[in-house]
């Protein structure tokens, strides 16, 4: 592999733990909830990145379910968050 391909590995690892510093310190709800969807669009790009890695495009179909889970989540949250107010 690239050096580029391991330097896209180090970056989304250095977000994953600075996004998931801010889901543990967040001040608010909302701050928890946009790093949490954060992560999972990290998670994303690792899968995506694993399925070039392994030459297996199978692991794409993983990579939009979790999309769909992200978008109907954020769309709950949403919702709770109109009903409270």
């Amino acid at each position: 592999m690239s050096i580029l391909f391991w330097l896209s590995c180090l970056f989304i690892l250095l977000s994953f733990l600075c996004c998931f510093v801010r889901m543990i310190l967040g001040p608010s709800l909302p701050d928890r909830v946009v790093a949490l969807d954060l992560l999972t669009n990290l998670l994303m790009a690792a899968i995506a990145l694993f399925s070039l890695y392994k030459t297996q495009p199978i692991y794409l179909d993983i990579v939009v379910a979790l999309a769909l889970v992200m978008f109907l989540s954020s769309t709950m949250y949403a919702r709770y968050l109109e009903r409270e107010d």
